[in-house]
């Protein structure tokens, strides 16, 4: 259990509504995925405690990704619950 985390990035899916964190630990260079689904978060939700609690429950992989990262994201997967596409979501900008 003691293996090193090094995020290398962070994206979305919008269904279901899921994190997608690439990442590599630290004894192997192989890339990895992590798929952290976005629970009980609608159009809504406040996005500052969504985020605190999706870095709590993925704390081994998620304690080196900004919170303002997560906070971002999860923007971008309001926007799309709301009903925009991703491509639109990120023209908009406003996140």
């Amino acid at each position: 259990m003691g293996e090193t985390v090094i995020p290398v990035s962070l994206g979305v899916v919008s269904e279901p509504p899921t994190l997608i964190l690439l990442y590599e630990d630290g004894k192997n260079p192989k890339r990895r995925r992590r798929r952290m689904p976005v629970r009980h978060f609608n159009d809504r939700s406040d996005v500052g405690r969504a985020a605190f609690a999706i870095r709590q429950r993925h704390e081994k992989w998620m304690k080196d990704v900004s919170l303002t990262t997560v906070e971002r994201m999860l923007r971008i997967v309001q926007e799309m619950i709301k009903g925009l596409s991703k491509g639109m979501t990120l023209e908009k900008g406003d996140f």
